[in-house]
């Protein structure tokens, strides 16, 4: 038997590697891009037109100590807050509470020539934000199995031999039939009772305020977690911080500004590459709760223009959008591995689903109104994306019906099977040893047959052409030993 994978024919129906979102203009699907950040002779920062975003919905996390000075269980007052939250002031453990975290990670590609830019994104808590490890969407890609259509052609080749003497077709099982179908959580990413510490204000006139969180992230990025209590001070803050921005910024932003509302701006200063494109490192933003608004009207821009947006989502059941207006690209359930998906296993969550979304949004449609990620439990259908593939396995040669050895002019015949498996568990070499129909009668010639009733057909074909193989060195060595019994006599 010999395999030949027609590798050059092989081609990806749904291509699913990729996992980007397109950005026309100056806005992203999940955030807006703010350039540039005003300073004289000083570029922006290019950014690419495509980003990488994944949300996480992690449940069973810890996001909170508790002890009983905290008022919470039994004390009178609260106390300032300790400086390690998970001991209490008596040195003994503080009790964790568990809640929900939900994690979008983003990683925008830029062209590396300096300057400056900012990231600005709606949030519907405040947040925490990290640097993520820089393979975590390649390590996310590797969660995901393609659905593979395998078209096998069997090809009879006789100077591979005759099947009625070659064990490996004696048992087959149930290839014999042709056209058979075979087929712990971390709370790194977030500080335990992060909504219960201060933040610095800032007061503008008329009583407006900005209260804002600065964490200095990495060389590229320095992220400030902000609530702004009016449109006004929200302008007054950017303006102070030098974050450029439009009227059409403005309205886009004033959708999203309200009691309890947060922003996360992004100051991106990468360094200077000389032009070269690359990815900055992942970014996660992380906040209480499940809730992950699909921001279209973030995206508005009266110049118009499409955004196009694969979304990955990591979560206990399978998801969707809630006004139904995406398209479902891959679904299907994970599993990680604590040992080898390391890059993954920081979100606290190590099984579920992973779904993938594409969706569509049109930047000039004032009417389009946000939407929101939703579980979907109730559905259990697997979406993954299809390989077609053709394989050609050359077989040894069929014997007849009898297990006689056909005439040598049998003409070679050709037989197809059509297999379905996933990717990652393709069947075994040994599975393509394909048990050939009889030859015709034209092509079989009487003889000895050799499915007696006192002996077991397979194995009698399998003994007898093993015989037929080792009888010319059996007969020499019985001669030469004739010969020696002679001559002694």
């Amino acid at each position: 038997m010999t395999l030949e994978r027609l590798g050059a024919r092989a081609r990806l129906t749904l291509l699913w590697a990729a996992m980007v979102m397109v950005m026309p203009g100056t806005a992203l699907a999940v955030c807006r891009v703010i350039e540039p950040i005003a300073e004289t002779g000083e570029e922006a920062v290019l950014f690419d037109p495509t980003t990488s975003v994944l949300v996480v919905h992690a449940t069973d996390q810890v996001i909170d100590y508790v002890c009983p000075e905290d008022g919470l269980m039994g004390g009178d007052l609260a106390p300032e807050r300790r400086p390690d939250r998970s001991l209490c002031a008596d040195g003994l453990a503080a009790t964790p509470v568990l809640g929900e975290l939900t994690h979008v990670v983003l990683q925008p590609a830029i062209h590396a020539s300096g300057g400056r830019a900012g990231l600005v994104m709606p949030l519907p808590r405040r947040s925490d934000v990290h640097e993520a490890p820089p393979e975590i969407f390649a390590a996310l890609e590797g969660l995901m199995e393609a659905e593979v259509h395998d078209h096998v052609e069997f090809v009879e080749d006789a100077s591979l031999g005759l099947q009625c003497s070659d064990p490996h077709y004696s048992d087959l099982g149930a290839l014999a039939a042709p056209l058979a179908l075979y087929g712990c959580g971390d709370d790194g990413y977030y500080r335990p009772g992060l909504e219960g510490e201060g933040t610095s204000v800032v007061e503008y006139s008329d009583g407006e305020r900005v209260a804002y969180e600065s964490i200095p992230v990495s060389a590229d990025y320095t992220a400030t977690v902000l609530t702004a209590s009016s449109m006004e001070a929200l302008t007054a803050w950017m303006d102070e911080n030098e974050f450029a921005h439009d009227e059409i910024d403005d309205a886009a932003f004033r959708r999203y500004v309200g009691e309890g509302r947060w922003f996360v701006a992004i100051e991106v200063t990468p360094e200077d590459l000389g032009g070269e494109e690359r990815a900055l490192a992942p970014l996660v933003v992380t906040y209480l709760g499940h809730e992950f608004p699909i921001t279209h009207e973030l995206s508005y821009h009266p110049d118009g223009g499409v955004i196009e947006t694969d979304l990955f989502v990591m979560a206990p059941t399978r998801v969707d959008v809630a006004d139904g207006d995406a398209r479902v690209v891959y679904a299907a359930p994970f599993t990680l591995d604590p040992l080898s998906d390391f890059d993954l296993n920081g979100f606290g969550i190590a099984d579920g689903w992973l779904t993938r979304l594409h969706l569509e949004r049109r930047m000039s449609d004032a009417l389009q109104m946000d939407s929101e990620l939703v579980p979907d439990p109730l559905t259990t259908e697997e979406v993954h994306p299809i390989i077609e593939r053709t394989t050609r396995v050359r077989v040894a040669q069929g014997c007849c019906g009898s297990n006689t050895i056909p005439d040598s002019d049998a003409p070679a015949r050709s037989f197809t099977e059509d297999r379905v498996y996933m990717e990652n568990d393709a069947p075994d070499d040994s599975t393509f040893f394909y048990a050939m129909p009889p030859q015709g009668p034209d092509y079989c010639p009487g003889g000895r047959f050799y499915d007696e009733p006192a002996y077991d057909a397979d194995y009698a074909c399998a003994l007898t052409g093993a015989a037929a193989s080792w009888s010319p060195l059996i007969m020499a060595i019985f001669l030469t030993l004739r010969r020696k019994r002679r001559a002694r006599a």
